[in-house]
């Protein structure tokens, strides 16, 4: 069995719940350290995305470490009972917005900023052969939802080979095992 906790901040220790029986990839403490480090100081007081957001594990250690308020997108019922627990449980709740969403119509529809945007994509490819992170890198409703100075973490495989869209800048990416992360801002700005 997998156990995932919380890293740092007001909730540290606190073990979550992962959705069973979903094919998703909870990220790794070790490789939450990474990032968490990395962006720690765009933390205090932001406002938070997680996309394809599985367990919510991010966007809560987001809220742990001091993020202001977390928005979680998440289609799969099953997905969202288990944010929904994860965050009474880490009593982060009030400070939360749990969105029963695809991402698609998410970004089309919504209007808001973030200071730090994260997307844990299914790495299956649909039908078409179109892998999801690359869907959505070519968004350009993405990058709009960035606030200026914030950072959007993308978490793919260790072997995805990124063709970055014009309206994307990297800043960084790591590889840790099987995991990459990617740190892009919107371009031109």
């Amino acid at each position: 069995m997998f156990i995932m906790r919380i890293i740092s901040g007001t909730a540290r220790g606190t073990r979550l719940k992962t959705p069973k029986g979903l094919v998703t990839r909870p990220t790794l403490d070790r490789v939450r350290e990474a990032l968490f480090s990395k962006i720690g100081g765009l933390l205090p007081d932001a406002s938070v995305l997680d996309l394809f957001a599985g367990s919510g594990a991010l966007g809560i250690e987001a809220l742990s470490r001091g993020a202001a308020k977390a928005t979680f997108v998440e289609v799969s019922k099953e997905a969202l009972a288990v944010i929904r627990d994860n965050l009474e449980k880490t009593k982060l709740k009030e400070r939360a917005n749990v969105v029963p969403s695809a991402v698609d119509p998410f970004l089309k529809n919504e209007r808001g900023t973030f200071d730090v945007i994260f997307a844990d994509p299914p790495y299956l490819r649909e039908e078409t052969g179109e892998d999801w992170a690359t869907r959505l890198l070519e968004k350009t409703t993405l990058p709009q939802r960035l606030k200026e100075g914030g950072v959007f973490v993308l978490e793919t495989q260790a072997d995805y080979r990124m063709h970055l869209p014009a309206h994307w800048e990297l800043l960084d990416e790591r590889a840790y095992g099987k995991t990459r992360l990617w740190y892009l801002v919107p371009a031109n700005r």
